[in-house]
């Protein structure tokens, strides 16, 4: 395991096989007018990195409260009551297996080293939602891209009103990195998470998923990122006291050293708290001032 910013977390190398239920169960129990929830009922992993992986796996899958158990299961783990700072490093691997669900199998997930950032902010779920939602992220986050484009694959309306909990987009970037431009294609979206009693969120938690469509385009063949997956985290353990747990599976280059190096790894995570540092001042800014702008 590499050591890392900070505190390292632990590799887990377990795995954990889902729940099933008999389909003729399942047909009777979903029958008739009353609508219930029909989805097969999933263990919960008791270990940190294996709970990311579910949260990234089970995004669209998982029941709320299937949600609120994986995040109070690794808010005691990490101390999620007690943390002051941010602490960040390196986590496991995700298998090919668990790219079905972005429908990825194609890619070899191996390749690509996990990382992971807990970090507690001042900031509230609502606001992160307004944050996440807004469509030109280039406002809110000056100097990260060259040109940005987000295009809403459902009803932003509709989530925000509570009709649907989940919207999808699909994002077209462009950016310089060390004097190299790229461009990147990216999907993903929110998934919001209804208060629950008895977790360790006090209120809503929202997810946001996203991933690397295709390897990213380089002006230069010495630096390149071929594959990018991540899920993150919202949710408030107290009043304006939020914990955003960020779990990304990247490959990619820099000259002669790859993310198998340590230097390219205390870039990544430095950029991931260098994003966050940013929020936080959005955050205390109050910016955006809506969600979905």
């Amino acid at each position: 395991m590499h050591v890392l910013r900070r505190v390292a977390l632990g590799v887990v190398v377990t795995a954990w096989l889902p729940g099933c239920d008999s389909p003729v169960w399942t047909a009777l129990r979903c029958a008739g007018p009353v609508k219930r929830d029909c989805r097969v009922t999933r263990p919960i992993p008791d270990d940190q990195d294996a709970l990311v992986r579910f949260l990234w796996t089970n995004f669209d899958a998982a029941t709320d409260d299937e949600i609120h158990q994986a995040v109070t299961k690794l808010h005691g783990l990490v101390g999620g009551d007690t943390l002051t700072r941010s602490i960040s490093g390196t986590m496991a691997d995700l298998s090919s297996d668990e790219l079905a669900t972005v429908s990825m199998t194609d890619r070899d997930a191996g390749r690509a080293t996990g990382l992971l950032l807990l970090d507690p902010m001042d900031c509230t779920v609502d606001h992160a939602e307004k944050i996440t939602t807004y469509a030109n992220q280039m406002d809110l986050y000056p100097g990260v891209y060259d040109t940005y484009s987000r295009t809403y694959l459902s009803s932003m309306a509709d989530y925000l009103a509570r009709t649907t909990l989940a919207v999808d987009w699909s994002i077209e970037s462009t950016g310089t990195l060390l004097g190299s431009t790229y461009r990147m294609h990216y999907a993903g979206g929110n998934r919001w998470v209804a208060p629950q009693a008895g977790s360790a969120a006090i209120g809503g938690i929202l997810l946001n998923r996203s991933w690397m469509r295709s390897p990213g385009e380089f002006d230069d063949s010495t630096r390149g990122m071929d594959q990018d997956y991540q899920v993150e985290v919202y949710y408030e353990r107290e009043p304006g006291k939020v914990l955003h747990v960020w779990g990304d599976w990247r490959q990619a280059k820099m000259g002669t050293f790859t993310n198998d190096d340590q230097i390219v790894l205390e870039v990544m995570l430095g950029n991931m708290e260098d994003w966050d540092n940013q929020t936080r001042q959005l955050c205390s800014e109050g910016r955006p001032a809506v969600a979905g702008g």
